[in-house]
């Protein structure tokens, strides 16, 4: 049996912290994850705010803008520069296995309303989803790494919350010269994605696929033909496109950005009512695969949302780990995939965005907000409770034939 490490990453957990890990190898990444325009959202507060106040008087509420870091111009990205991702969080090993990282973020923390408790548990445990049919890809596997996150508001001021695991996954081996063109992506249970703008923020239409779209994975794909025909799509010709592919060159379009994918996934829900941000089931929400090694990479969710990103922005250079990655490595465009499950980007909404975007507001931000039911809350399940948040990611890696290494 062949081992090899198969996630991108520093060389040392020094390494990691003393660079910012501006490109978020292998880390939780929040407050909120993903997006949010401008740096700019607003939501109903309660006491006092470093927000801008606005009084709505025919409901008797209040509205608070917050600004937060714009790193991602012109755009607040994975909860901003010091962000989880650079924070030192506290650990601890669990009784029957596994290990819970936790902090607390305070009141103001980039820009970020409230005080709320995080803690990221990891386990080792049996996969949910071991009933699905060959044709998803999912049988035979015997193991997986449970990531559950749970955040908690301390005290009365609302906060947005939406955190995920950043990790990029190269099936072949971390540092594999081909990246992952020669990897399948399969996306089972998404009917439908958010397009975005020319910043990568969703324009709030929620699409559904059709069979010749490239942006279609319900049957799965290699992704150097996705990828090229992403560019052709994009206005890169094709022979350029293909040549992008072929020799591994900075692929850019036409405004010299880099391409490739970098789109929120909705995830069919299985709820009655339609409504994902609530969803208590695992979901398959994408699965890759590698030929040469027969290796296979399921992760389900409850979230709402996947983000796939092709690691569009890696391109050697000291922006990417180099020096201080793993094996001494130099990462390049397209190197890993990301499938970052999560609520929908840019999706702090308020009453008003609701109404309008029914369809995207399925997959909105989760608001934490003082549990009012004070005399049972402690006994309230956590999908019950106003002031909590859970979040669940399941990782299996085997293999595509024999049913794992």
């Amino acid at each position: 049996t062949t081992h090899d490490d198969v996630v991108l990453g520093y060389d040392s957990p020094h390494s990691m912290h003393s660079t910012r890990n501006p490109c978020y190898f292998g880390v939780t990444v929040g407050r909120v994850a993903n997006r949010i325009a401008q740096g700019r959202f607003t939501l109903e507060s309660t006491g006092t705010s470093n927000g801008t106040n606005t009084s709505n008087s025919s409901s008797n509420t209040q509205e608070c803008t917050y600004a937060l870091d714009v790193n991602n111009d012109p755009n607040h990205l994975h909860g901003g520069i010091h962000g989880f991702h650079a924070r030192l969080w506290e650990s601890r090993m669990l009784e029957g296995g596994g290990v819970e990282f936790s902090r607390t973020s305070n009141d103001g923390e980039e820009g970020y309303p409230g005080t709320v408790r995080v803690s990221v548990t990891y386990r080792l445990e049996s996969p949910t989803n071991t009933n699905t049919s060959t044709s998803t890809g999912v049988a035979g596997t015997r193991v997986a790494v449970s990531i559950t996150v749970r955040a908690q508001l301390i005290g009365r001021k609302p906060t947005p919350i939406n955190i995920a695991n950043h990790s990029y996954f190269n099936l072949a081996r971390h540092d594999d010269p081909r990246g992952i063109l020669d990897h399948t992506l399969h996306l089972p249970n998404c009917d439908s994605y958010t397009p975005v703008d020319v910043h990568s923020i969703p324009t709030r239409e929620v699409r559904h696929l059709s069979p010749e779209s490239v942006m279609d994975f319900r049957n799965p794909k290699v992704l150097s033909q996705a990828l090229c025909g992403f560019g052709i799509q994009k206005g890169v010709d094709p022979a350029v496109a293909q040549n992008h592919i072929e020799e591994r060159h900075p692929a850019v379009d036409g405004n010299g950005q880099p391409y490739g994918f970098d789109h929120n996934y909705v995830l069919r829900t299985n709820t009655n009512d339609g409504d994902t941000t609530n969803s208590k089931s695992l979901k398959v929400a994408g699965i890759v695969e590698h030929a040469d090694t027969h290796r296979r990479l399921v992760v389900s969710t409850n979230a709402p949302g996947v983000q796939i990103y092709t690691s569009n922005y890696l391109d050697g250079s000291v922006h990417t780990p180099f020096p201080h990655a793993k094996d001494g490595a130099v990462y390049a465009q397209w190197q890993g995939i990301c499938l970052e499950t999560q609520h929908f980007p840019d999706s702090i909404l308020t009453t008003d965005d609701i109404t309008r975007f029914p369809e995207f507001a399925k997959g909105r931000c989760v608001i934490l907000r003082e549990e009012m039911d004070a005399g049972t809350d402690a006994s309230k399940p956590d999908d019950e409770r106003s002031d909590v948040y859970t979040h669940v990611m399941e990782i299996a890696l085997n293999s595509v034939d024999s049913g794992g290494h």
